[in-house]
């Protein structure tokens, strides 16, 4: 296999990225332990992509935790009714059976 080839193929970068198929995925996991240059350029890439992401990163605005957490809350709150409502008709359908 010509590692420089695969390098250039973009192959890591798909793979850092989360956008490499299932098969690809595992052929690039199985050939990392076989070569090292594949792991030393992906440390490489994921280096330069955070750098970016730093360097780039904007603030969410300021009232955007507030909204966040108030969806949050209101979010659980309805999941904890639903699972309430759940339980409720769980018993009772457990009732109609024993009657």
């Amino acid at each position: 296999m010509n590692i420089k080839e695969y390098i250039l193929s973009g192959i890591i970068e798909s793979y850092v990225l989360g956008l490499a198929s299932e098969e690809e995925r595992k052929e690039f996991e199985q050939l990392c332990a076989r070569y090292a240059e594949l792991t030393d350029f992906q440390g490489s890439f994921e280096e330069v992509l955070k750098a970016y992401v730093l360097e780039n990163q904007v603030a969410p605005p300021e009232h955007l935790r507030s909204v966040t957490e108030e969806a949050i809350k209101v979010a659980l709150q309805k999941k904890q009714q639903n699972t309430l409502d759940i339980r409720i008709t769980e018993e009772d359908t457990a009732n109609r059976i024993d009657q």
